[in-house]
């Protein structure tokens, strides 16, 4: 029998909109995870997406129309994985990542 690896979310923080070039913004969620007795730091983005519902259709098309939505997505590009001894310096380390990556205070 497998024995399944549980991990909890024990901090969540919402990163003011980050300023990009072309009037875009990017807005991102850190999570720290605690896993067993280390910590690891995770960035979502959150996009927006264009979503059709498939069903409940009608005569073979969708009955009801599209919609913008905005969903988080997990970013495995913008910073690099931060593991720690505890969820205040995986914070840390990822705030300095970001406060480097986009020359922020």
């Amino acid at each position: 029998m497998r024995k399944l690896t549980l991990s909890e979310v024990v901090r969540t923080i919402e990163v003011s909109p980050i300023a990009l070039t072309g009037g875009e913004s990017l807005h991102l969620r850190l999570e720290v995870l605690k896993q067993g007795k280390r910590f690891v730091g995770r960035v979502y983005r959150w996009e927006f997406f264009r979503i059709q519902p498939t069903f409940p259709q009608h005569k073979g098309r969708p009955a009801h129309d599209e919609s913008d939505e905005m969903l988080l997505v997990r970013d495995n590009t913008l910073l690099s994985e931060v593991v720690g001894a505890s969820g205040d310096k995986v914070v840390e380390n990822l705030l300095g990542q970001l406060r480097l990556k986009f020359n922020a205070r």
